[in-house]
């Protein structure tokens, strides 16, 4: 109730207005970052995506994602959560792919209850189709 309030209190003041066209610019950034391949900036953006969405909701954050940012920042690019009320969804970009395996263990070893990992990749060629 409190963080509803909080965020109808910012959108009345016009602050809300204007962090929702910074969401979009930043999200547009991104979008030329996965184009160009340049993941150092695609984490930035991911990163500064998350720090405008906490303008939005401040206090949103739950403790067990800031607690696992900080763990893998050393590891990552960058970061973002997705899903209502605080995030259910923790996004990170590992810098490599040892990186990506060092996070693994790291959050293994950290034994933080309800978290379960997955992994992707990055399709660097595209689809493939061929007729025979």
């Amino acid at each position: 109730r409190n963080l509803l309030q909080s965020v109808l209190r910012n959108w009345y003041s016009g602050a809300i207005s204007q962090l929702f066209d910074e969401l979009e610019e930043n999200a547009l950034k991104a979008a030329e970052a996965i184009e160009e391949g340049n993941l150092s900036k695609l984490g930035e953006y991911m990163s500064m995506y998350w720090q405008q969405k906490l303008r939005v909701a401040p206090g949103s954050e739950p403790e067990t994602c800031r607690r696992l940012i900080d763990l893998l920042t050393p590891y990552i690019h960058g970061v973002t959560l997705a899903g209502a009320g605080g995030g259910g969804f923790l996004a990170a970009l590992a810098k490599t792919s040892g990186d990506a395996r060092k996070c693994e263990e790291l959050i293994s070893k950290e034994n933080i209850p309800n978290v379960s990992l997955f992994s992707a990749r990055i399709d660097r060629h595209g689809p493939v189709i061929s007729f025979s």
